[in-house]
């Protein structure tokens, strides 16, 4: 899942190279700003959590953890019960009473938000804010990771997404996960850190040589001091015009020198012009990176198309900086 919402936004694409160990300071520094979150890369990798870690993140990865613990069992009990049965064994032990009422409030409304049962989405996020209340309660209120890439609430922030993220996809596991969501690079990739993680598990000494790390597209179109190269700029605006994603496209027309009206109204303008005249298509790039983390994404052939052309601009620049180190 943190591949697919590592499109979302740059937290998204941080918390994805820290999971496949190739983060760089800032995305660390990003992943650092919330308790719960600065916790991923322990999880990841089978150690402890914190020792002086947030009550936040300790009941947020202790749910993780009897989930994971559960889909080991043939005839578990349903994950949302998983996740209830904990927090209520946490409630009985919280030692900061300050912590206790918001954590009642909150299971309570877990309990009672199938269906909604009377409130809004909106209601229930206006009541519980934070990183841990409102991703537990997405738990509760979507079925499958599809049904939270496609669910967009103002109300919910990156991190919030990215936390619920992680527990749709603990609960759906990689096997039970929809075939859209299985991309060719993202299956062996995760196969081989599954089966690494089985090696550890039972304390052998396994190498298995790495596959190529599944680039998101939205790494892709990283911008080097907020600008993109022109390789970028030609493969979005192709992307763009072929997914029909057609409010990311700026049309500039150039017009000669004349009387016109000093301005369009929203019912059209027609000018008829004795002249040539220039058009220049380009994509506006903040809304080319949000429309990236929208769900369905761009078809995977469009997709293909993209990788294909900026990968060719990278060997091109590359070839081109090893030929003047020389």
């Amino acid at each position: 899942m943190l591949y697919h919402t590592a499109n979302r936004c740059d937290l998204g694409l941080a918390a994805f190279r820290l999971v496949t160990g190739s983060a760089r300071d800032k995305d660390i520094d990003l992943v650092q700003n919330d308790p719960i979150l600065a916790e991923l890369g322990n999880w990841m990798n089978g150690r402890e959590i914190s020792a002086h870690a947030d009550i936040r993140a300790r009941l947020f990865w202790g749910v993780i953890q009897k989930l994971v613990r559960t889909q080991t069992q043939d005839r578990g009990p349903a994950p949302v019960d998983v996740a209830l049965a904990h927090l209520e064994n946490q409630l009985d032990r919280l030692s900061e009473t300050a912590h206790r009422p918001r954590l009642e409030r909150l299971i309570t409304d877990m309990r009672a938000c199938f269906g909604l049962a009377g409130a809004t989405v909106t209601e229930l996020f206006e009541q519980h804010k934070g990183s841990l209340s409102r991703p537990l309660l997405l738990f509760c209120l979507r079925r499958h990771s599809t049904e939270l890439l496609e669910f967009s609430h103002p109300l919910l922030n990156d991190i919030e997404y990215l936390l619920a993220g992680i527990l749709f996809g603990v609960r759906d596991g990689w096997l039970r996960l929809p075939r859209e969501l299985r991309d060719p690079d993202l299956s062996t990739y995760v196969i081989w850190r599954m089966t690494m993680a089985e090696q550890r598990k039972l304390n052998r000494d396994f190498n298995l040589i790495a596959p190529r790390r599944p680039v998101p597209l939205r790494e892709l179109f990283a911008a080097s001091r907020g600008q993109w190269n022109s390789a970028q700029r030609e493969a979005a605006l192709n992307l763009a015009r072929e997914s029909g994603w057609d409010d990311c496209i700026q049309t500039r027309i150039t017009l000669p020198e004349g009387n016109y009206p000093d301005s369009f109204k929203p019912d059209g303008l027609q000018l008829t012009l004795p002249c040539k005249i220039s058009a220049a298509e380009a994509v506006d790039q903040a809304r080319f990176l949000r429309q990236l983390g929208q769900w369905p994404p761009a078809p995977a052939n469009k997709q293909a198309k993209a990788r294909q052309k900026l990968a060719g601009a990278q060997a091109i620049e590359a070839r081109a900086s090893d030929a003047s180190c020389a």
